[in-house]
């Protein structure tokens, strides 16, 4: 075989191709290999599900944060005791679903809107303020299972709820429908959607008011190997908030 020229044997190119070709990928850094880091959520479409292919809206905005990075998003949607005990357990990195507020290692950033919300109840005549407490003493309403009672809790107490702890928003809205619950605190695209897929549902109508705002964000576990990773690309909308 000539090579400009010069006669060398093929077992000659044949080893220098298998040495040219170790160089390259001991050369490529591990940095290129996609990382896969695992997410918990619990079932609250449409921003956390499973039944979109896509794992739902919080799930779309943090894979936008992360296109130009090599992390890769493995979505674990949980009931919310078994998500609670993961990060009880500090088995976490990142979570949709809230830590107990005393954890000093999470920290939350926004990655989204805010979502408005408020309570939803079977629609009626008539106006449907927060303000009209006459409408809410002695009444149930259906809340998802709280990893501790908050401010919003003692709100909806104050205004004379019972309340009826649930594992899904869907499943509240569906007690709404037979009437095992009187109201259920929700938002207005939960609602939305939920009414899209089940066309039968009976009409339901939003409080003119907002309980409150939030926005769509993440919780990082500040202990977690990956934390360092994950920070800066999540953090790009502001800073974290404890």
């Amino acid at each position: 075989m000539n090579f400009y020229g010069v006669s060398m044997p093929i077992q000659f190119y044949s080893q220098g191709l298998m040495f040219f070709l170790l160089c390259i990928l001991t050369i490529i850094p591990n940095i290129s290999r996609a990382k896969t880091i695992t997410v918990l959520a619990i079932e609250y479409p449409p921003y956390t599900t499973r039944t979109l292919i896509n794992n739902g809206i919080a799930f779309d905005l943090l894979n936008q944060k992360l296109t130009h990075s090599n992390i890769e998003i493995d979505a674990l949607i949980l009931p919310p005791a078994r998500a609670q005990k993961r990060i009880r357990n500090g088995n976490w990195c990142a979570s949709f679903y809230p830590p107990n507020p005393n954890n000093n290692a999470s920290e939350f950033y926004a990655i989204g809107p805010d979502v408005l919300i408020t309570l939803a109840r079977l629609a009626s005549d008539g106006d449907f303020s927060l303000n009209d407490s006459e409408l809410f003493s002695g009444k149930s309403v259906g809340i998802l299972r709280p990893v501790q009672e908050g401010k919003i809790h003692q709100r909806l107490k104050e205004l004379g709820f019972t309340m009826h702890y649930i594992e899904t928003v869907n499943q509240g809205l569906q007690l709404l429908q037979v009437g095992r619950v009187d109201f259920v605190m929700t938002d207005p695209t939960t609602v939305e959607r939920f009414i899209q897929s089940n066309p039968k549902a009976l009409p339901i109508q939003l409080a003119e008011e907002a309980l409150f705002t939030t926005p769509i964000g993440i919780f990082l576990n500040n202990q977690c190997a990956e934390y360092s990773i994950l920070k800066p690309l999540v953090s790009l909308s502001g800073d974290a908030k404890h």
